[in-house]
């Protein structure tokens, strides 16, 4: 269990990233806070969102972990650092709206 260091609200967390998925299958990557040896749901790092995606093919949830979550993931010492840029972690830029856009 790989363990890395998350900088957020003036704390630095141990996090643990779990692979897992969605019900229909989508990759869903969720974080785990470990706090005196204690693992305590963090957030989830993607969203699911547009029905089914490519295989290993995520969205990150910028709206719930903000955008210094970005950063976080490609910063040296990330725990995709080592993939990048390679085709498993490429940010697109691309935005992609969640909910309702008629805002009902």
């Amino acid at each position: 269990m790989k363990i890395f260091d998350l900088e957020k609200y003036g704390n630095t967390y141990k996090i643990q990233l779990n692979v897992t998925s969605y019900t229909e299958g989508n990759l869903a990557v969720t974080m785990t806070s470990w706090e005196d040896g204690e693992a305590e749901p963090w957030n989830v790092l993607t969203v699911n969102l547009n029905s089914i995606r490519p295989q290993n093919c995520a969205f990150i949830d910028t709206n719930n972990n903000g955008e210094d979550i970005l950063a976080w993931i490609i910063r040296p010492g990330s725990p995709y650092r080592h993939l990048w840029p390679q085709r498993f972690l490429q940010l697109s830029g691309i935005p992609v709206p969640s909910g309702d856009p008629s805002g009902d």
